[in-house]
């Protein structure tokens, strides 16, 4: 009762027209067809990895711990079938809608005095042991630990209790690996890509050198991976497109080359990309139009090329664009003038051209800064920006500009920088 006494929210799921036995079915051909394209190994398929591909995503949330059928009813009726392996069943006479708080709980204490058994745990036992001997070659790469991270990181201890390390409750699994900041220096293992059950790799703000392992490409349940502040160059490893589920991918402050690989566009729950302040080469590619959960995206302080794809008009989501300090060219990006959820827009130090229309101000309504500086836009300052209620910052020297400041930009109230010269 202390653990859940002061919550104060629920996940709510609405099953409408659900089928136990078709979830299953497009979960085994999900995976099937990933196999198929070599995005997946036979001998990476687990119960966490189906569990994944279930409409449910129940990896994600504790599986049920009672399911109540009302109606008299006694059967699950094709309901959740995998999801309730373990689940505790209380069957209601009442009809759902008859329901009332009494009945609630008086199933909650037909389910209190039930004494609950599980599956043999030697799977996860197991499991463990290829955490530990992962994490141990990881340790074997560090040339430098001045701060003595990790010292508890030995055979004798748990690898849960390891500094830097969080596991599951239930499977007791290493879910998650934060190293980040404790000036370690040396490579990064390949066998990290063992740690099958990790959702979360921070290993940034260190002086990590050598390449990015394409081993990471197994981590399929990875939702963060943050290697930025360090000195990893080479390429970006395609197989990074693999972790399907990753939600911030962080590689930024690095010396990485190479192309942006396309690839990178099946990643469609990404929210947040970074890879500026690298020596990327090439195009932005076209497939970046399809991450259209993404809120940021940067990539400024590279030596990017060509025009913005338009593409990019599929990115709805969109917050914060920075691709300054490029060689980008081209015109205003058109299909900006379509993502009116944009508050940052940085172009600086490029080769970018022509007018900007007339109707700016309008288009970004939620714009607060405004990044221009160093390219070859001509053409007057659109007083439309003033409709910018929020803008804050707006910098637009070393251009081609025409005319004055518009007088209407007086009434930007919370302008702190404008800078024109």
């Amino acid at each position: 009762m202390p653990k859940v006494c002061q919550g104060f929210g629920l996940h709510v799921m609405i099953a409408i027209n659900y089928s136990g036995r078709h979830d299953i079915l497009r979960a085994t051909k999900r995976i099937a067809s990933k196999v198929n394209n070599g995005h997946l190994a036979v001998q990476d398929i687990d119960q966490g990895l189906f569990e994944q591909e279930l409409e449910t995503r129940c990896a994600q949330f504790p599986e049920s711990d009672l399911l109540i059928r009302t109606s008299g009813e006694q059967r699950v009726s094709n309901f959740m079938l995998w999801q309730l392996a373990y689940t505790e069943l209380y069957f209601a006479k009442k009809l759902f809608p008859d329901m009332e708080e009494v009945d609630f709980i008086e199933a909650l204490m037909s389910f209190q005095p039930r004494h609950r058994r599980y599956e043999c745990a030697s799977a996860g036992i197991l499991g463990n042991q290829t955490d530990k001997f992962a994490l141990l070659d990881l340790k074997s790469k560090i040339t430098e630990d001045p701060q003595g991270l990790m010292d508890s990181w030995n055979a004798t201890l748990n690898v849960c209790q390891w500094a830097g390390v969080t596991c599951g409750h239930k499977h007791q699994r290493v879910i998650s690996l934060d190293l980040k900041g404790h000036r370690l220096a040396g490579t990064i293992s390949p066998s990290i890509g063992n740690l099958s059950f990790l959702r979360i790799l921070d290993i940034s703000d260190n002086s990590f050198h050598g390449l990015i392992p394409p081993d990471l490409g197994q981590l399929i349940r990875l939702q963060t991976m943050n290697l930025s502040f360090n000195f990893l160059g080479g390429e970006i490893p395609f197989t990074l497109s693999r972790c399907a589920n990753v939600v911030n991918l962080v590689l930024d402050h690095n010396i990485l080359e190479g192309h942006i690989p396309t690839e990178l566009g099946s990643l469609t729950k990404l929210e947040m990309l970074y890879l500026k302040n690298n020596n990327l080469t090439g195009n932005v590619p076209d497939s970046i139009g399809n991450l259209t959960s993404l809120t940021e995206l940067y990539i400024s302080y590279n030596d990017l090329e060509g025009e913005l794809p338009e593409t990019i008009v599929n990115m709805r989501s969109l917050i914060e664009l920075g691709v300054s300090v490029n060689s980008l060219s081209g015109e205003f990006p058109p299909a900006l003038y379509n993502l009116s959820s944009l508050q940052l827009i940085s172009l600086s130090f490029n080769k970018f051209r022509g007018s900007l229309r007339p109707d700016i101000g309008l288009a970004f309504p939620n714009l607060q800064r405004l990044y221009l500086a160093n390219n070859y836009f001509t053409g007057s300052i659109p007083a439309s920006l003033s409709n910018c209620s929020g803008l804050l910052r707006l910098d637009i020297p070393i251009n081609n500009f025409t005319g004055n400041i518009p007088l209407s930009f007086g009434n930007l109230k919370n302008l702190l920088w404008l800078n024109k010269a």
